[in-house]
């Protein structure tokens, strides 16, 4: 395989129609692991995009406040940031297959468990706790590391696609569970939830399976110089900007994700459209990543980054201004959801650009456990935040600062290494 560096984009002149056409022929004999990345993605958010709807039906069941109802989020985060690498390391070692249909079953369960949940919050934190555990094993590196491995020169649209998944998620999922929820309660909300995740995760992990066996063994590709080689790359500043980069904004933009149905009421739309609206999150997550994925393949991710890094930084700047109504969340939704649904595209193609694949399953791992730990206090600070000033304007502010800073720490990353190599970049 080539090393990740090979692969030409719209700056370098060897891009033309024969690289665009053996990009297409690339894509059209492995869709099927992006399909089933895809899928997988789905199951993982389902608890993302679900839990901002529970917030106001276990406070009036519970008197539960918004820090308490999201804790179960940052639980899940910690946990993924000590478990994802060690997730990444094994699979550059096995088939990620078994531990995903094995992980979904799981998950399911523990999904469809916290509808056991209450009056004591210690029920709801170890339903929590139990999905953290189980989420491990089916992490997007899980999912996503085939799809890395298996394409070169059509990468960018590969994850893309593997990534819709959640954009998918975040078009559905809050729709769905404001249904659920009207129709068999906040606890039937929950076991319908894990039937979901099984309806769709089963299939994608049986799919992974048949794909795996066309793929050479994952161990055939790791060096013997692997943990060394791990070890350097861990030491170059490059890496850690772009976990700091991953970290802010996905703090950013899944706090503003799980918060967005209660920051429309707070501004004056009544609770259905606001769950409505949400699912403009989800249209705008489609539209980013389809797009990014293309122009990944073609443009620098520093600039693809700068700009989509910045995009809700706007939505914010027109809160903190006083907008507000139907109109502005649905910018706010859009621009949420576009950026949302280009980040981890962005994260997952710069590594796989600046580093060396053979490696990637537990480079991977790191940054989806940075990313997992954002994810799981950004919506944690920004309720703390809201009970703490009654108000969602300090944690907009706030918000739009981790925006603006990621945007700067990607635009800073650099060109891609050239010519390729197969040592760490070791860019200071």
């Amino acid at each position: 395989m080539k090393t990740a560096s090979s692969v030409p984009s719209a700056a370098d002149p060897s891009f033309d129609a024969v690289s665009a056409q053996s990009a297409m022929a690339e894509f059209r004999s492995g869709w099927p692991i992006a399909v089933a990345g895809a899928g997988g993605l789905f199951v993982v958010v389902i608890y993302v995009y679900s839990t901002g709807v529970f917030i106001v039906p276990l406070n009036r069941a519970f008197g539960w406040s918004r820090g308490l109802v999201t804790a179960g989020m940052t639980m899940v985060g910690v946990v993924a940031a000590i478990g994802n690498p060690y997730v990444g390391a094994l699979l550059d070692k096995i088939r990620a297959g078994r531990l995903a249909l094995v992980g979904v079953l799981v998950y399911a369960a523990a999904v469809a468990g916290l509808c056991f949940a209450g009056p004591s919050s210690a029920s709801w934190l170890i339903g929590w706790f139990a999905i953290s555990i189980a989420s491990l094993a089916i992490c997007v590196p899980v999912w996503l590391v085939g799809v890395v491995r298996r394409f070169e020169r059509a990468r960018g649209l590969a994850l893309a696609i593997g990534y819709c998944g959640s954009s998918i998620a975040a078009m559905v999922i809050p729709y769905l569970t404001e249904r659920f929820i009207g129709a068999f309660g906040w606890r039937g909300a929950y076991f319908a939830l894990g039937g979901l995740a099984l309806l769709v995760g089963v299939p994608s992990a049986i799919l992974v399976l048949r794909f795996d066996a066309r793929m050479a063994p994952p161990a055939a590709a790791v060096s013997e110089r692997a943990s060394p080689e791990r070890y350097a790359t861990l030491k170059t500043p490059r890496f850690w900007r772009i976990a700091a980069m991953s970290l802010l904004f996905t703090l950013g933009v899944i706090a503003l994700t799980v918060h967005f149905v209660p920051l429309c009421v707070e501004n004056g739309v009544d609770r259905q459209t606001a769950a409505g609206l949400a699912g403009l999150i989800g249209i705008g997550g489609l539209i980013g990543r389809l797009t990014s994925g293309v122009l990944l393949d073609r443009f620098p991710g520093t600039v693809v980054g700068a700009v989509v890094f910045l995009m809700p930084a706007t939505g914010c700047f027109l809160l903190l201004a006083g907008s507000h109504g139907v109109a502005i969340m649905a910018f706010v939704a859009m621009v949420t959801g576009i950026s949302l649904g280009a980040e981890l595209d962005i994260m997952a193609y710069t590594l796989s650009r600046y580093f060396n694949i053979k490696i990637y399953g537990y480079l991977f791992g790191i940054l989806t456990g940075v990313v997992g730990c954002g994810a799981g206090f950004g919506p944690f600070i920004a309720g703390l935040l809201r009970d703490l000033s009654d108000s969602y304007r300090q944690t907009i502010a706030v918000l739009a600062i981790a925006f603006v800073v990621s945007a700067a720490l990607v635009a800073s990353l650099g060109r891609y290494p050239q010519p390729p190599s197969s040592e760490p970049d070791a860019e200071t």
